[in-house]
């Protein structure tokens, strides 16, 4: 009798537990189904590094981005001097995907040849085969790759894998987009999507185009050089003013505008105020430092 009811008392746990092992299953099968079916966020983050023209501030750095996506795809945009310093708080060496420099002067490339070295170490000591593709000019390739040559590090140069610029090309799911601007060197505006869409518009420098007006054309962001003050404007200076930056936002029906490239002798504020009279969209001073998500 005892054994009979010690059977009974066995086939009735092992009966709740295939139950509460059958919910458990169920669960877990329902919430990946769930996690299969969700659609995943994207995005695009652009983190500031450096908002400063040719000469900088004190405590401040040239004009410098990266650009990521949720997959991590790190573009580091523009390489003048202390963009090493400044992307590594941020983003390791190894995990920069590709470089974009708009032209080649000072305040955009010096730090490419920092990166190169940086690139040649750490595939030395590490035994690695890190080579990151830097894309710039046809111009500026000659002028990096004659400034190696000077200097006796071309092995260091010959770490990154430099192409020239096309009108448009992928980075992996980012694509990128490029307009010739109006300076004095050949110069090229930057335009980078993702898949869904959204974009985000970087001037680099420039004088003020209806071409540049077409290229930034309904971008979620626009990254505007805002180099002079109105008083400043010149055909012959081949730069931004707040208030030309504001005209570019409006006219290009930008969704938010960001200053940068800003001259040190100059008020911030009023930059953005001349560039406010023009444009009654979101806009601010680009803040070294702050991430910005489209």
């Amino acid at each position: 009798m005892l054994r009979l009811f010690f059977y009974i008392f066995s086939l009735k746990i092992l009966d709740v537990a295939y139950e509460c092992l059958s919910d458990i299953c169920n669960d877990i099968i329902i919430k990946n189904e769930y996690r299969t079916t969700k659609k995943r966020e994207l995005f695009v983050k652009i983190i500031v590094l450096g908002n400063q023209a040719a000469f900088p501030k004190a405590g401040r750095h040239h004009v410098s981005f990266i650009v990521s996506d949720d997959e991590g795809t790190n573009l580091l945009l523009e390489m003048g001097p202390g963009t090493c310093s400044r992307f590594q708080e941020y983003v390791p060496l190894s995990s920069i995907t590709a470089v974009l420099i708009s032209h080649a002067h000072a305040d955009h490339l010096l730090d490419l040849f920092t990166f190169a070295y940086g690139v040649y170490m750490y595939n030395y000591l590490q035994r690695g085969k890190y080579r990151p593709q830097v894309y710039l000019p046809s111009h500026g390739i000659r002028v990096v790759e004659a400034i190696a040559k000077d200097l006796n590090v071309e092995k260091y140069i010959e770490s990154l894998s430099l192409a020239p610029v096309a009108e448009e090309f992928n980075i992996r799911k980012l694509t990128v987009k490029t307009q010739r601007t109006n300076h004095f060197i050949p110069t090229v505006a930057i335009r980078i999507e993702d898949v869904q869409g959204k974009s985000v518009t970087y001037t680099s420098d420039t004088g003020f185009t209806e071409e540049l007006v077409d290229f930034a054309k309904n971008t979620d962001l626009l990254i505007a050089e805002a180099t002079l003050r109105k008083d400043d404007e010149s055909p012959q200076l081949k730069h931004l003013s707040g208030r030309l930056a504001g005209m570019l936002a409006k006219k290009s029906a930008a969704k938010r505008l960001l200053l940068a490239h800003l001259w040190y002798e100059y008020d911030e504020s009023e930059i953005l105020d001349e560039a406010k009279q023009v444009f009654d969209g979101e806009i601010e001073i680009a803040q070294e430092g702050k991430i910005y998500t489209i």
